[in-house]
Order: structure tokens, then C-alpha cells, then sequence
């Protein structure tokens, strides 16, 4: 669903900016404070937190592998776990980060997307990304060693579903959402999901196979949906992105602690998180936000406010 969302809001952006300012340049800058000031205060804040739980040592802070954490997130690669912290938990705080190197790397081929379609079409990016989805998890399939993990740090395993997400970003006018086909996409992408998983072969396929009834799913949902929710996210912010850096500091330090196997633990680990969120949004990720010079978003809203004719 992430990458999905991915290919359809970052595409939008990437048009929408290159538009109105004639380069990437915004795009770019963007794309920066919407990521890095929240996985560079993770960076720094996340080793001081096991210290205060007393997790790990104090000086442990002044190791090689401390070191090598905070030169992995700043250069936006933030997989690596240092030994010093493997007995919290299971000791890894890190792996759901490689969708950040995967996202920034799709970031930096929009705009190669974007000049392509202009120049030759857009079936050209249907193709290109199309080739990527395929090369990708075959590569994944077939290889190992280094090439494997290149792949998995790109955005190349998940093209198939940045794809669905630029083809539903620039064909949504056109695509027609109706309860009976979204109740038919949910019940492929089950079908496939359940009796596929645990074949090595679909490994392959999973990204095309998997996502255009997912993507269906969620382009439904997001304009058919409960209204109510649209005013629950304008009322507590976008917690997205700050539930996903920090919740699975919370799970290994409940697991570290042995606070495991009852369900008030399962709840107070989501409490938690969506607090450790809505700290990461009031004070990081909000004011980071506000210093974009320009935004698709924005100019949405003023479109919508000088009234079709001003635009």
C-alpha cells in the first residue's frame, strides 16, 4: 500500500512542480524535508532511549558501531544494527527501514519519468516501469550476494507497485470505481495473496500479480471512503510516516522487557507508537513541512479558493 501510495502522490507532485516552476529543484527539496528531518531525529534520538530504558550501556554511544548507525541514516541507507543493541529484543530496529533507500531512489527517477512521458509518451513509462517490476524480483529470484541487496534497497523489487499508483495518478479521471469491482478486486488480491504465498514462483509475479487489484482497492477506498476519517487525519495530523519509524522501537523494547503474549501489551505498544507519532509530527515533521516554498497540495487549495477562471 505504501509503494502504491507512493507512485500516485509522488508522481502528482513531481508534474505538478516541474509545472509551475519549470525544474525538480522544489520537487527535490521537498522530497528532503518531508523525510530526512524525521529519520535523522530517529537517528540520533533512538540509541538515546535505550540508554534511559537501560537497554544498553552508556558507552556504548562512543563505539565504531554507533558510528556506522548514524553515517548509514545520514546517507539516507538506515538498515544497519549494531551488535551493541542485538540482545534488545530481537535486535533489529532497523529492517522496515529499507523502504526509505527504496522510496528515495523512486524519488530520484520521477523526474526521468516525468521527461520521458512528455517527450515520447506515457506508454514509454508504463514500459520502462514495467520492465523494472519484472527485472527486479527476478534478479531478487535468481541472485544473491550484493545484487540481491541493491535490488532490495531500490525501488526496483517494488516497481510493480509504484507503476499501479503513476498509472492510477495520471489515468484517475478515467478509471470508474464501483462497489461491485471493488469488492471483486478485494477478493482477487485475497485469492492470490493466500494460495500464493509459500511458492517460491510467485515471488516473481507477486508485485504485477498483487497490485492492481490492491491498487483498485485503495483508489476506491481513498475517494469512497468514510468521510469521517478525512476529519480524524485534519484532526490529529499525519501520523503516517512517524508510527512508522518508531513502532518497532516500541515492539523490541516490550519484547526486551518480556511484556509479551496479553492483549493490553498489543494496545499499549499502538498507544505508544501513535504517541511517539504525534510527537515526531507536532515538533519534526510539521515545521519541517511548513518550510517548502511550494507544494502541489498547496496550490491545490489555492486553485480551489481563487476559483477555476484565476487558474
Amino acid at each position: 500500500m505504501f509503494f502504491v501510495m507512493s507512485g500516485f502522490l509522488v508522481w502528482q507532485s513531481a508534474v505538478s512542480i516541474e509545472r509551475r516552476t519549470g525544474s525538480f529543484r522544489v520537487y527535490f527539496q521537498n522530497r528532503a524535508l518531508r523525510i530526512l528531518p524525521g529519520l535523522y531525529t530517529y537517528a540520533l534520538l533512538m540509541p538515546l532511549v535505550l540508554v534511559a530504558v537501560g537497554a544498553i550501556p552508556l558507552q556504548s554511544l562512543l563505539t565504531k558501531d554507533m558510528l556506522i548507525w548514524l553515517g548509514s541514516a545520514a546517507f539516507i541507507v538506515p538498515g544497519y544494527d549494531p551488535a551493541i543493541w542485538a540482545q534488545v529484543g530481537t535486535g533489529n530496529m532497523n529492517g522496515h527501514l529499507y523502504t526509505i533507500p527504496a522510496e528515495v531512489s523512486f524519488y530520484a527517477v520521477v523526474p526521468v519519468l516525468v521527461l520521458m512521458a512528455r517527450r515520447w509518451g506515457f506508454r514509454w513509462v508504463v514500459v520502462a516501469l514495467s520492465a523494472a517490476a519484472i527485472a527486479g524480483p527476478v534478479l531478487m529470484f535468481f541472485l544473491t550476494g550484493p545484487i540481491t541487496v541493491a535490488v532490495h534497497y531500490t525501488f526496483l523489487e517494488r516497481a510493480g507497485y509504484f507503476l499501479v499508483g503513476v498509472f492510477a495518478a495520471v489515468y484517475r479521471e478515467r478509471i470508474v470505481l464501483s462497489a461491485r469491482a471493488f469488492v471483486l478486486a478485494l477478493a482477487a488480491y485475497f485469492t492470490l495473496k493466500i494460495f500464493g504465498t509459500g511458492h517460491d514462483w510467485f515471488r516473481v509475479v507477486q508485485p504485477l500479480w498483487l497490485a492492481a487489484p490492491l491498487g483498485y482497492c485503495m483508489l476506491f477506498f481513498g475517494y469512497r471512503g468514510p468521510k469521517g476519517l478525512q476529519r480524524f487525519t485534519s484532526w490529529f495530523g499525519d501520523l503516517s510516516y512517524g508510527t512508522y519509524i518508531w513502532h518497532v522501537l516500541v515492539v523490541e523494547l516490550f519484547v526486551w522487557a518480556g511484556w509479551v503474549g496479553h492483549w493490553w501489551q498489543v494496545l499499549a505498544v499502538l498507544c505508544l507508537s501513535l504517541a511517539a507519532a504525534q510527537i515526531s509530527w507536532r515538533f519534526i515533521e510539521r515545521p519541517a513541512l511548513g518550510l517548502k516554498k511550494d507544494s502541489s497540495s498547496r496550490a491545490a487549495r489555492e486553485s480551489s479558493s481563487v476559483g477555476p477562471q484565476a487558474v
